[in-house]
């Protein structure tokens, strides 16, 4: 798993089964509707649990649910997905549940990569489902008798698969033993009364109860009935037994500007609610099993091999098509292509592209230079753990690109990256501790954090480690360790540290003195830009003029 941590899938593993019915249907609801469910579902214990993994708090604002829209709907997706790995979805919500996701897979973009693996397996296991003689088995044991008969209705028709519902003698056997078992009448019932049934449901019925109704939410009474499991049944415990079901009831009449008068025979609900089911069932084209995985072989770099894996979706592939495309490796260098290729290996979940594209709007690789996406594609692959983007996004904040600038998030992200072993991410975090930027000022963390990345031959932070040794800041004093790291990072093309190393041979600090060393390296550090080296050579040049003239007048 990715993002659900196993204390969290303990917690689910540990409900009843009417509970975790009541969970997976909020689950589902949510990934319908992020926006209006979050009211309804944030005094849950399951929904304060995955905001704590997901923003490390129990309770989060409707900007801080939109913006991790995405990983929301990845936790729910991945959790559903475990349970069922397990074998703890309740064989009885299996039918409705399958529905659902097809429908999620089908009607929302961002989820088909998160659920259609698990849509496939679901819809393997639904197609094996021969419901029919075992429901009318139930039926005439009376099975569905001594209930209230709206909710009863609502669980035969949650065991009516496709084989059933697209065969009408099938059907109407259904129906005709339903009638006979006292469960359908013609009987007219006003719309209070059918409402008290849904309030009166008992808790460990409600969830499978409210995922069936879920799968026809166009249906008109099968919305009025799940807004009254809305404000009804996902009240906390407590809440839900202090409430006055009798003004519940006629909040959500007055609310939805019902006539209360109206009656309706269980007759007509029910065979409104088949034919609602009917059109669902043939409106979705059910995911259909994945093929098998393309074959790929990670190290091949025969540009034609990758394409064809690429284009048969091979998220790999893609990823490295793109990154040739970017650096003209094998290929010629075309900025379209690589934003192209790693787009589809990026929404396909690669880490390494999400982080290239971040990469991409970033520096303006080809397109328009676009802060807010680089950290938008930056966080995708943070939240999968990738060094590169944990460091880029620690830039991102450090220097308030795209978004707030923010020091302390800055250290975090780098110290993330820092642990993994990323040079560049140690020396950012040792610059960190050494100006005391979001961290505490600290000389010897610093130290600590600049000798990992300096030995891993970062040249930048074996510079900051010279200039560290010189003036014994976080360690002691030591001209010629300062010297030697100077160096490292001289012969690598660090202006600064030509500079240093060749001040250091003016003046024969850590080194003997030695003129022509220092001029040699004082026209590296000029040939590479650094304005200050220019200075230090002609007052060197000048010092050593004075000095041979004030030899030669002794």
């Amino acid at each position: 798993m990715q993002l659900v941590p196993v204390e969290d899938m303990d917690f689910f593993a540990q409900q009843s089964s009417g509970k975790l019915n009541m969970i997976i249907s909020g689950m589902t609801a949510l990934m319908n509707d992020n926006d209006s469910k979050v009211a309804q579902l944030e005094s849950q214990n399951w929904f304060q649990r995955m905001c704590r993994t997901i923003m490390g708090k129990n309770k989060a604002t409707r900007d801080e649910i939109q913006r991790n829209h995405d990983r929301i709907n990845a936790y729910m997706s991945e959790a559903i997905s475990e349970l069922y790995n397990r074998n703890l979805i309740d064989h009885e919500i299996i039918l409705s549940l399958g529905t659902q996701i097809n429908e999620l897979y089908a009607d929302h973009i961002q989820l088909k990569q998160m659920l259609g693996a698990f849509a496939a397996k679901m819809n393997e296991k639904i197609e094996s489902v021969d419901n029919f003689h075992m429901l009318m088995e139930e039926i005439s044991q009376g099975v569905y008798s001594s209930g209230r008969p709206l909710a009863e209705i609502c669980k035969v028709i949650s065991q009516l698969d496709r084989r059933t519902l697209n065969d009408g003698r099938k059907l109407d056997i259904v129906r005709r033993g339903l009638v006979s078992q006292g469960i359908l009448s013609d009987e007219q019932i006003g719309l209070k009364e059918y409402l008290a049934q849904v309030v009166a449901i008992p808790a460990d019925e409600a969830g499978g109860i409210y995922l069936e109704l879920e799968t026809i939410r166009g249906n008109f009474m099968a919305g009025i009935i799940l807004a009254m499991m809305d404000d009804y049944h996902f009240l906390p415990d407590i809440a839900r037994k202090m409430k006055s079901k009798p003004a519940m009831i006629a909040g959500l009449i007055e609310e939805v500007r019902l006539d209360e008068g109206v009656t309706l025979s269980l007759c007509e609900i029910y065979d409104d609610f088949i034919n609602s089911k009917i059109d669902v069932i043939n409106g979705l084209v059910p995911v259909i099993p994945a093929l098998p995985s393309v074959a790929f072989d990670e190290n091949t770099t025969d540009p034609d091999v990758i394409r064809r894996a690429a284009e048969m979706g091979n998220a790999e592939a893609q990823n490295k098509l793109g990154k040739m495309y970017l650096n003209g490796d094998g290929v010629e260098k075309d900025y379209a292509q690589a934003l192209e290729w790693n787009l589809k290996a990026a929404k396909q979940g690669n880490a390494f592209a999400q982080n290239r594209l971040g990469n991409t709007y970033r520096f303006g690789q080809g397109i328009e230079r676009d802060y807010v996406q680089a950290v938008e594609w930056y966080r995708k692959a943070v939240e999968q753990g990738n060094a590169f983007a944990q460091k880029n996004l620690g830039e991102m904040y450090q220097r308030g690109y795209g978004v707030e600038q923010d020091y302390a998030m800055a250290a975090s992200l780098y110290r993330k990256a820092a642990e993994q072993g990323d040079a560049n991410a140690q020396c950012n975090l040792g610059v960190m501790y050494d100006a005391g930027r979001g961290v505490a000022e600290d000389d010897v963390k610093a130290v600590e954090w600049y000798r990992k990345a300096a030995e891993q031959g970062l040249a930048r932070a074996q510079y900051f480690l010279g200039c560290m040794y010189d003036n014994g800041e976080g360690v002691r004093q030591d001209k010629s360790e300062a010297a030697r790291w100077y160096r490292k990072a001289a012969e690598q093309g660090n202006a600064d540290a030509q500079r240093c190393l060749g001040s250091a041979y003016q003046f024969g600090e850590g080194v003997r003195q030695d003129y022509e060393e220092a001029r040699k390296w004082y026209r590296r550090a000029i040939e590479g830009g650094d304005e200050v080296a220019q200075t230090f050579l002609e007052t060197m040049e000048a010092l050593v003029e004075l000095e041979e003239l004030l030899n030669d007048n002794q």
